[in-house]
């Protein structure tokens, strides 16, 4: 077992003060997991900050979403969300917020913002179904969506 303490971040980074281990530290697949766990501690701390609405391009997904629906509706687990907000990304990866229905996103400049975009989208809209946490079918969809458009 990896035991790891971090404190919180100081500039939206983590500060790892020991890493412990029992019954054997096997490098690669420990430093996996400490990687693993730092980028969902990362993300969680993103998602305790405030949002900063983007209503551009809320109102941007929202279009495309509705375009999307046809498609979507054929796939198993479907649900598009009833409300959602996009927020301003200020530093780390995409992604979803499921419990307070965010979108964290950097912004829509370019394709991979697009695919970026309707990716995390899908995570909410698939969230109470196994696709949602499925990335191959998640990325996918979302090329195939934008791809579309």
């Amino acid at each position: 077992m990896l035991w790891i303490f971090a404190s919180r971040p100081i500039n939206g980074g983590i500060e790892i003060r020991r890493v412990g281990e029992t019954r054997g530290f096997h490098p690669p697949y420990g430093w996996l997991c400490v990687g693993l766990i730092l980028l969902l501690t990362n993300n969680h701390a993103a998602a305790s900050i405030p949002c900063l609405p983007l209503p551009e391009i809320q109102q941007r997904l929202g279009q495309l979403a509705r375009g999307w629906h046809s498609i979507l509706a054929m796939e198993t687990g479907y649900a598009p969300p009833p409300s959602y907000n996009v927020c301003q990304l200020k530093n780390g990866l995409p992604f979803a917020d499921h419990q307070l229905k965010r979108i964290y996103i950097r912004g829509l400049a370019s394709e991979n913002d697009e695919i970026t975009l309707a990716h995390e989208y899908l995570h909410l809209a698939f969230s109470h179904h196994p696709r949602g946490h499925d990335e191959v079918f998640i990325e996918a969809m979302a090329r195939q969506l934008v791809r579309v458009q």
